[in-house]
């Protein structure tokens, strides 16, 4: 029998120093300046952005070291990259806007989670009320009218059914019934929520969870016959990014017809020769997996290191980088150039790896999509 995947969160702070170049005097002058990243090393995404932000450091003769979340503020860091979702990100968050320090996050789509609330976020990942759009656009193409949505207890999740049911307001479909299953939900609380999902008239599931609790529910959908003809299963972004892990493992048997929404990546001679190298690289780094894809997390990664190197090389030219002590915790300095880096990043418009990077009211600006659908053992 199927054991299901473990999900397990052991997120990790680290200080990446990066060599900015500034033009002085006609002379360029290089000085490292600290950039955190929080991420979870055990993870497949995580092991993704680690490899990813590794070939930016070394793009840019960098090194790093292992610090805790306070002691990192207390640093001299001018950026925070949250590479890691959990229930801490508010926290972050938090400290960035007290340290004056702006916290790139690559994950967190919920419009919950903004620049509004938080002033120093940077949300890398786009909004998900662009990819409920997105989603209710394949519901008309394919006149399905009632539909269920199941999300996890996170955060993230809750405020993407808002979302949803706002993109299917125009619509003749509608939302028919919603449940929520427990991040850390077991087989028989899994098999709990589907029963009630069986008994009633819809057939068309949107599945709007974390990774792990994603394929434990397939395993459970599927041995109770809820992956045959008859029904259509939908996941979100961040589960169909991460299909890859799934390819040629026992669950991949539980997938079959599943349909996905991905991140379209333009196609470029940059991100070609990238791929390789990272290829190379994540087999050095993980030589133990053998199912792996760079996606568009990896790609954001690299694209945020970059975008804040080349902005804090901006404020360098006029101004020399300065940290005043907190008034409050002697752990902690406030970033004083951290409004201006700010700005900086969001006057950005520049096309990284993963397409187009530019900012719209202070969240990443549009976004295209593609539907991609398991088959046999590929999508």
């Amino acid at each position: 029998m199927n054991k299901g995947v473990e999900m397990k969160t052991l997120p990790i702070f680290v200080v990446i120093c990066v060599l900015v170049a500034a033009s002085v005097d006609a002379a360029v002058q290089k000085e490292k300046v600290n950039l955190g990243v929080r991420l979870d090393s055990t993870s497949y995404s995580g092991k993704i952005a680690k490899t990813a932000i590794k070939l930016a450091m070394d793009d840019m003769n960098n090194q790093s070291q292992v610090l805790n979340a306070v002691d990192l503020l207390g640093n001299q860091v001018v950026a925070l990259i949250e590479a890691h979702m959990s229930e801490a990100e508010p926290f972050i968050s938090h400290l960035g806007d007290a340290a004056h320090v702006p916290v790139f996050s690559l994950s967190d789509s919920s419009p919950a989670v903004s620049n509004q609330r938080f002033p120093f976020l940077v949300r890398m990942a786009h909004d998900d009320r662009i990819q409920m759009k997105a989603i209710a656009s394949l519901v008309k193409h394919y006149g399905w009218r009632s539909i269920s949505f199941l999300h996890s207890d996170h955060d993230f999740s809750c405020g993407a059914m808002s979302s949803f049911r706002d993109a299917l307001k125009n619509l003749t479909s509608e939302i028919v019934y919603t449940t929520m299953i427990p991040s850390n939900a077991q087989k028989q609380t899994i098999r709990e929520e589907l029963y009630k999902l069986k008994a009633i008239d819809s057939r068309v599931f949107v599945v709007h969870t974390p990774f792990g609790l994603g394929m434990n529910l397939f395993v459970e959908a599927k041995e109770m016959g809820m992956m045959e003809s008859g029904y259509v299963w939908m996941t979100t972004q961040g589960f169909a990014s991460l299909w890859d892990y799934a390819l040629n493992a026992s669950t991949m048997t539980s997938m079959q017809g599943l349909l996905g929404l991905k991140t379209h990546t333009p196609n470029s001679e940059e991100l070609n020769d990238f791929t390789e190298r990272w290829e190379r690289q994540f087999r050095l780094d993980n030589p133990n997996m053998k199912n792996f894809e760079l996606n568009t997390f990896g790609l954001l990664a690299y694209d945020t290191v970059v975008m804040v190197a080349r902005a804090i090389g901006k404020i360098k030219e006029n101004a020399s980088l300065s940290f005043l002590q907190h008034s409050t915790t002697t752990k902690m300095k406030v970033f004083q150039q951290g409004g201006k880096l700010l700005q900086e990043i969001f006057l950005t418009n520049s096309t990284g790896l993963s397409g187009l990077v530019r900012f719209n009211e202070g969240e990443m600006y549009g976004c295209s999509y593609e539907i991609v659908n398991v088959v046999g053992k590929s999508y």
